[in-house]
């Protein structure tokens, strides 16, 4: 048994036998070696919750955020900074790395509702930082895709005086509703554009608050209550109220343990795809066995349960940098079978972003990237891609059909 295994054997049985500050402190030593995977951060802090220290499990699954993001797993880390803000609802930096969380997994609505729970949090003196206006900039970019939210935060900006700023939100946002031919929702977008008119001259009237929320988000607030987890379940059905007792079993018993990550709230917006966020427990935390179990269900078509396979495999204590590249690749891939272009590109960059695979490996990775903007029409950059690989790679004969047919359909 490797020294990793033995001391996380170590902690299991400790927290079992009831002795939680001394399986704190043992592993402690162990997280502070730098051979720690995700996963034992999130085991370290639901230790701390069990012994009533909460700053610092959050601390902990912090920690656990920061690394499922390096290594692209958004959804791992979305779940954790969920869990954070049940315990602490007024962690006002959770709010906003869950909105940019979310936008890395284009899921804009949620993106929006996490960014306003930032907003009516925040404090007065937090207003005056750069963080605070890079957040208000990129609600003013992805509010005008929903009209509903456009007026929540043109209503918001018009209390803080913002007038023109209001006014820019609700004409990009009719803007962009009169291109999707919502020309209902463009006329109401309008007419709010001409109620805050007199402000710009300094006679505003107010605008009443029932309006300004309107039907639209009270309806979507209440769709997302319905579609979010309660802090009692999850996707899984399996995570429940953080319990001492549950908390005992040890990782591979079949029951769920410390760190079972909850993502219920992860699919994307109207994708009926997000059922692979409803997996069932993960029974083992074993990278080669769900893995090889995804690659089973893909080969039979079954794609969407192969993606839950894949998020299990991402739970391993011991994911490697090369195991992650190998399962970004095949998450990549099934997404491509999906026709989920978007999020195959993701997948791609973020895996070519921290390649370090043989030259041969970067050039099909580069390829694949290649063949996922063509698929969406970015033709350019696919020739871009492709260009690369071969100068990575000059013997890669797959980037170089790929180019050789775009270039016969552009003549």
């Amino acid at each position: 048994m490797d020294r990793k295994s033995s001391s996380r054997r170590t902690v299991y049985c400790l927290a079992k036998e009831g002795q939680i500050e001394k399986a704190i402190e043992t592993f402690a030593e162990f997280l502070s070696s730098g051979e720690a995977g995700p996963y034992d951060f999130v085991y370290m802090g639901d230790m701390l919750i069990k012994a009533g220290r909460q700053d610092e499990a959050i601390g902990r699954y912090e920690e656990a955020i920061a690394a499922y993001a390096r290594l692209g797993f958004n959804r791992n880390a979305i779940a954790l900074a969920r869990k954070i803000l049940r315990l602490d609802p007024g962690r006002i930096d959770t709010s906003r790395r869950l909105g940019d969380l979310y936008v890395a997994e284009e899921l804009i609505g949620d993106a929006l509702h996490a960014y306003f729970d930032y907003l009516d949090v925040v404090p007065e003196e937090v207003r005056q930082e750069e963080v605070y206006r890079e957040v208000l900039q990129r609600l003013e970019e992805l509010a005008v895709q929903r009209g509903d939210f456009a007026i929540r935060l043109s209503e918001f900006l018009r209390r803080a005086e913002r007038f023109e700023a209001a006014v820019g939100v609700l004409t990009r946002a009719a803007e962009f509703a009169e291109a999707a031919g919502r020309d209902d929702q463009a006329r109401d977008l309008r007419d709010r554009i001409s109620a805050i008119g007199p402000s710009l001259m300094g006679g505003a009237e107010d605008i009443p608050v029932e309006e300004t929320i309107g039907g639209d988000v009270v309806e979507e607030a209440s769709a997302s209550a319905e579609t979010a987890p309660t802090p009692a379940s999850s996707a899984g059905g399996g995570e429940a109220e953080e319990s001492p007792a549950e908390a005992e079993e040890i990782p591979g018993s079949g029951t769920m343990a410390f760190g079972e990550v909850d993502l219920g709230a992860a699919g994307k917006d109207g994708d009926s795809s997000s059922e692979a966020a409803g997996k069932p427990p993960v029974e083992q935390r074993d990278f080669q066995t769900h893995y090889d179990r995804g690659v089973v269900l893909m080969e039979r078509g079954s794609l969407n349960e192969a993606l839950a396979e894949f998020e299990a495999a991402a739970c391993d204590y011991d994911l490697t940098p090369e195991q992650a590249a190998r399962l970004q690749e095949t998450r990549g891939r099934c997404f491509a079978a999906l026709d989920r272009h978007r999020e195959a590109i993701r997948e791609f960059v973020l895996l070519l972003q921290n390649s370090t695979g043989e030259q041969s490996d970067v050039a099909r990775r580069l390829t694949l990237l290649a063949r996922e903007y063509e698929a969406v029409g970015e033709l350019d950059e696919a020739r871009k891609r492709l260009q690369e690989a071969l100068e990575t790679c000059p013997d890669c004969e797959a980037a170089a059909d790929v180019l050789s047919r775009l270039e016969r359909g552009a003549a």
